[in-house]
């Protein structure tokens, strides 16, 4: 049998957006194309009260366009440790974290990264966390997205 393994997608890294299956659809969508073209993952805390399939079927209508586009090629991870470890009480909530830090089963500080709630679009969300102390996390995405 196999030694099981740490996974290695447990670590917070980067910038992330933690948001909510209940925000207006919307909202989510935009989070969703724009997380898609900037390469930032969705955070949700967990599936919806009705259970996983419910909350598949909620994430499915989500990524589904309107027109005839392709469907949105992004998604959420759940991860109600992320949301502690970064005291997300509200939502939308932007976090750089710099790299090496907040990993599991190691302390994380305040100054290890940097959070912004608000309803804000992800490219301006980044542009004010690269004002705060993890520019380096931020500074590469925004070159990226302005490709």
């Amino acid at each position: 049998i196999p030694e099981p393994k740490q996974n290695p997608n447990a670590a917070p890294a980067g910038v992330m957006v933690f948001v909510s299956l209940t925000m207006p659809d919307a909202t989510l969508r935009a989070l969703l194309k724009q997380s898609e073209q900037w390469q930032v993952p969705l955070v949700i805390r967990g599936v919806l009260p009705d259970g996983f399939p419910a909350t598949a079927r909620r994430i499915q209508s989500l990524l589904k366009t309107q027109t005839l586009d392709a469907p949105i090629q992004s998604g959420f991870a759940i991860n109600p440790e992320w949301f502690r470890t970064f005291e997300v009480t509200e939502v939308p909530t932007f976090v750089a974290v710099k790299p090496g830090r907040c990993l599991p089963k190691q302390p994380c500080e305040a100054s290890d990264f940097d959070r912004l709630t608000g309803n804000v679009s992800l490219p301006d969300a980044l542009h004010l966390l690269a004002e705060g102390d993890n520019p380096e996390v931020v500074r590469p995405l925004l070159r990226k997205g302005d490709e």
